[in-house]
């Protein structure tokens, strides 16, 4: 099972899972298999997403890391898998906090509510809220907002509880992230 923030696929074998580059994401491995974290370059921008076909299970088959060239022509002729969506009710329950509950969702107890999220998506609801909060972060960042703007736009203490936090689950900083995001500068 893979998840992302928003949705989640049971992956099979022959199937090819695409995220951008520090994407956060759950992955659980049942089975014996093979995991490939391939760079496919900052001109791409392709979204989380899960592929299956002919010319991804070839790649496959080959049973090493293809390159990102051949990844992409794969793409080009895969079909695409629908991930399961995360339940809207989920998302207002985390947005809650899990204190108060809407609509159907009323009967559920507080416990019942992180029992249903863990196995839903095999996290916990505070771990899935501090990664999204990383990535709303890794957003801002990448648009250019200065570090300081962003650890307040995205709900951290200060700048230094987002370095800690960044640090903890990308093993890099904030500051190394708007690096690695920025264009290359032309040498003069």
């Amino acid at each position: 099972m893979e998840a992302s923030l928003t949705a989640k696929v049971n992956v099979r074998r022959g199937m090819l899972i695409v995220h951008p580059h520090l994407n956060l994401h759950v992955d659980h491995i049942h089975e014996p298999t093979s995991v490939w974290n391939i760079g496919l370059g900052s001109d791409f921008d392709l979204p989380w997403a899960c592929y299956t076909g002919r010319a991804i299970e070839r790649l496959i088959a080959k049973d090493n890391p293809p390159p990102a060239h051949s990844v992409l022509d794969a793409l080009e002729t895969a079909t695409s898998v629908d991930p399961e969506r995360m339940p809207h009710w989920i998302d207002e329950l985390v947005q809650s906090g899990f204190d108060r509950f809407d609509g159907a969702q009323s009967i559920l107890s507080r416990e019942h509510a992180h029992r249903t999220f863990r196995d839903y998506f095999q996290m916990t609801p505070g771990r899935w809220r501090r990664e999204r909060q990383i990535q709303h972060a890794m957003t801002l960042i990448e648009s250019g907002l200065d570090l300081a703007s962003v650890a307040y736009d995205a709900g951290f203490t200060d700048q230094s509880h987002m370095t800690k936090r960044f640090r903890k689950a990308l093993g890099v900083t904030p500051g190394d992230f708007l690096n690695l995001t920025k264009p290359d500068k032309p040498r003069t």
